[in-house]
């Protein structure tokens, strides 16, 4: 239960609104409760007036008043968990979509971040309800993230605003099931390219393939054999297996109900390299491949500006943990019902870390394991 104070409230009248976080914006207990009446028909006559701000701030480019007053109504109105209609939730995605996509110099990064704050939760969509009827071009977002993220070493670096870069690959997430159709193969010709492993330019191209490839389309696992292939080429560094985990894993969830064979012949390709992942100390040398500092490629390199774990971690999970996690995750996805090759290796992987689960034998390893 939330409470908001009405205009009446803030005159002085005392009166209190109330919002619950249900659906049925105020069934059960809380219909019975005076503050409730009357909330309902001032959150829709809230809404129709924020609405009609952000369609005139965006024609007239009213960024620094109409437009952050908009953000401040809309961002209280989506705290009291009022149910937006999806024809307004759809219309203000496309338009703020727009002004966070913009070229426009006048807007600063704080409201970029406050509008892709708000576009996320628009966007958001539980699984099996029904998507928007909404078109968004990848195209925009993808040179916005190139130019605030990735900057050119003969250029002075851009300031980003802090968890800038966050909310704009949470938009990215959010988003690219609304790309255009055929929107894979124009975002895999962008970036093959970028593809030179002579160059830094293949850690960009490696997290926009991760964070823009529409999983839903039609024709998505057919990049899954590109991507196995680009997995080898760049060894033991941490957020290079980051990405193409994430990649992978959630390829596999999409798509394994109508290519399970196919994934299956890539099963034993899989539980190699999560094998190599997990790190045991095994062997004469006993070689830690990844280090507890979990360091990337600094700043000084000039290209990323940062790390590229912003592109897939969430919250303050370690990046080692992270990738344990998602490789637990696409062995999951790859079990098929009955047994099947996945249940075999599973089980030989398990035989193979048994000794290193022994309560005498700790170490770096026991957490991920």
């Amino acid at each position: 239960v939330r409470w908001a104070m009405s205009a009446d409230a803030a005159k002085g009248g005392g009166d209190v609104r109330m919002a619950d976080g249900d659906e049925q914006a105020f069934g059960g207990i809380n219909a019975l409760m005076p503050q409730a009446e009357g909330f309902g028909d001032d959150a829709e006559a809230t809404l129709e007036a924020i609405v009609a701000g952000i369609r005139a701030a965006a024609a007239s480019k009213d960024w620094f008043v109409g437009m952050r007053d908009c953000m401040r109504d809309l961002k209280r109105l989506q705290g009291l968990k009022f149910k937006q209609p999806p024809a307004v939730r759809a219309e203000l995605s496309r338009l703020l979509f727009h002004c966070i996509t913009t070229e426009d110099e006048e807007v600063d990064q704080i409201l970029v971040k406050s509008m892709a704050q708000v576009t996320c939760r628009l966007l958001q969509c539980k699984p099996g309800k029904e998507l928007l009827d909404l078109s968004l071009p990848w195209r925009p977002l993808y040179n916005l993230i190139d130019r605030l993220c990735f900057g050119k070493s003969r250029l002075q670096a851009i300031g980003v605003c802090r968890n800038l870069p966050h909310w704009l690959v949470t938009l990215a997430r959010r988003a690219r099931r609304y790309f255009p159709k055929g929107s894979n193969a124009d975002i895999m010709a962008e970036l093959r390219p970028l593809f030179c492993p002579q160059d830094m330019s293949i850690f960009k191209a490696q997290g926009c393939m991760s964070m823009l490839l529409n999983r839903h389309e039609e024709g998505a696992f057919g990049y899954v054999g590109e991507i196995m292939g680009l997995w080898s080429w760049v060894m033991s560094y941490m957020d290079w297996d980051m990405m193409m985990l994430n990649l992978l894993s959630s390829l596999c969830k999409h798509t394994y109900m109508t290519k399970g064979p196919e994934w299956e012949s890539m099963a034993r390709d899989i539980f190699s390299r999560v094998l190599h992942i997990v790190d045991l100390p095994v062997g004469p040398s006993r070689i830690h491949i990844y280090d507890s500092r979990e360091g990337s490629l600094p700043a000084g390199d000039g290209y990323p500006r940062f790390s590229l774990s912003v592109f897939v971690t969430k919250g303050s999970r370690t990046r080692v943990v992270h990738n344990v996690r998602k490789c637990a995750k696409l062995i999951v996805y790859l079990l098929q019902p009955g047994g099947g090759l996945a249940w075999q290796l599973l089980g030989r992987l398990m035989k193979s870390v048994e000794s290193f689960m022994h309560p005498s034998n700790h170490g770096y390893w026991t957490h991920r394991l």
